[in-house]
Order: structure tokens, then C-alpha cells, then sequence
């Protein structure tokens, strides 16, 4: 339900301060990078409102509960609201925007850090479908420069984060007391992103071959 959802989220950032302090190097990451997630000023307004989108599709389920919840979310002027909201807050113009965009993204692909089928996470497959669909081309901000596809380093970065929290918020709203070990995995998802993205030079077709890279070598079949 939507309360049982919004308690978990709540304890993020315990869950973010319990990983800091592990031993191992990279669930110590997967918490700092969360807790500065969490400490962004939009962060808390978008997930709230996430949570409540998410719930918009009603008996639908799954694909079809997703296209049915971001429709609403646009035609009830939802976006406005949160984009009113963060504006009061003092943010810029730019930030309440791209937050609106970013509900919508974490409504669409809210399950992307879940292997189908016990499979490894495709993150060529993944990012692929993002950028073949308007509203990951929007929000990256691709275009076309000198015959070429680019995505902002900005925006790419802004992504990154919110398919954190989003993969950190759906571990919570299981059994908590073992969602560490998935917001772990999640990051080291986040961090084959990344590392793609700083080699690609920020162009999608360098983007989607770094990728194409990871999936063949033994380290990013991991």
C-alpha cells in the first residue's frame, strides 16, 4: 500500500548510514552514494512522488499499471504540482523540470535493476530501451551534432541517482533486513553505468558500444 511504502522510504537514510559503516568496499559505496542522493534537495519530492504515481494505475498490472499511472500522472497535471512544490522550496526552474521527468522516468523503469528470470541484469538491453523510448530521450537530453547522437553528462549523472533510489526504495518495500545486499548489487549497476558513460565521451553511440563491451568481458558479466 501507498502508507506501507512511504513508512519504508523512511528509512533510507538509516539503511544508507547502516551501509557506510560496512567493512566491504563497495556496499561502503553503494551507502555513501545513497546518502548523498538522499541529502539532494529534490530528492525527497520526488520520491513521495514516485510512490504516489506509482500507485495511480490502479488494478492494472504490470506494463500496462505503469503506461496507465504515467498517463494519469500527466493528464492530472501531477507534475505540475511537484514542479510548484520544489519551486516554493526555492530550486531553480531547470531542477523542478528535470524532476518531473525523473517520476516518470523511475515510474517507467523502476524495475530495472531486477533480472528477468534469475538472468544477469542487461544493461545494454536496459539502457537501449531508455533511449529508444521519448521519455529517456528527454530526459538525457539527446540530440543530434555534427551527424552524431549525444546525451548530456549532466542529466546521464542526475539518472544515475534516481535509478539508485528507486532500486533502493523497492529492496526496503521487501524484507528490509536484507534489502542491504540488493542496494549493493544495484550500485555496482550504477557503477558499470557510469564507468560506460565517462568512456563513451557522452555519445550514445560510444555509449551503447562500451556497454555492448561489459556484457562480453568475464568482469562486467559479473
Amino acid at each position: 500500500t501507498v502508507l506501507a511504502e512511504l513508512q519504508a522510504v523512511v528509512g533510507l537514510r538509516e539503511q544508507a548510514k547502516g551501509l557506510r559503516a560496512a567493512a566491504d568496499r563497495a556496499t561502503s559505496d553503494a551507502g555513501e552514494y545513497l546518502f548523498a542522493t538522499l541529502d539532494e534537495p529534490e530528492t525527497w519530492g520526488i520520491l513521495l512522488s514516485w510512490i504516489l504515481t506509482r500507485h495511480l494505475g490502479g488494478l492494472a498490472a504490470g506494463e500496462e499499471r505503469r503506461e496507465q499511472a504515467r498517463s494519469w500522472f500527466d493528464e492530472w497535471f501531477l507534475g505540475s504540482t511537484l514542479a510548484d512544490a520544489l519551486a516554493e522550496l526555492g530550486l531553480p526552474d531547470e531542477t523542478t523540470g528535470r524532476a518531473v521527468a525523473a517520476v516518470d522516468l523511475m515510474v517507467a523503469y523502476e524495475d530495472w535493476a531486477e533480472p528477468a528470470d534469475g538472468d544477469a541484469v542487461d544493461l545494454h538491453a536496459f539502457m537501449k530501451g531508455l533511449l529508444g523510448g521519448p521519455e529517456g530521450q528527454r530526459y538525457l537530453g539527446v540530440h543530434r551534432y555534427e551527424e552524431e547522437l549525444w546525451y548530456h553528462q549532466e542529466a546521464f549523472e542526475a539518472m544515475l541517482r534516481w535509478l539508485t533510489l528507486v532500486a533502493a526504495a523497492k529492496e526496503l518495500f521487501g524484507d528490509a533486513t536484507i534489502a542491504g545486499a540488493g542496494i549493493a548489487a544495484a550500485h555496482r549497476l550504477v557503477n558499470l553505468l557510469d564507468e560506460a558513460g565517462k568512456g563513451s565521451g557522452y555519445r550514445v553511440a560510444a555509449l551503447m558500444e562500451a556497454l555492448n563491451n561489459q556484457e562480453a568481458s568475464p568482469e562486467g558479466a559479473e
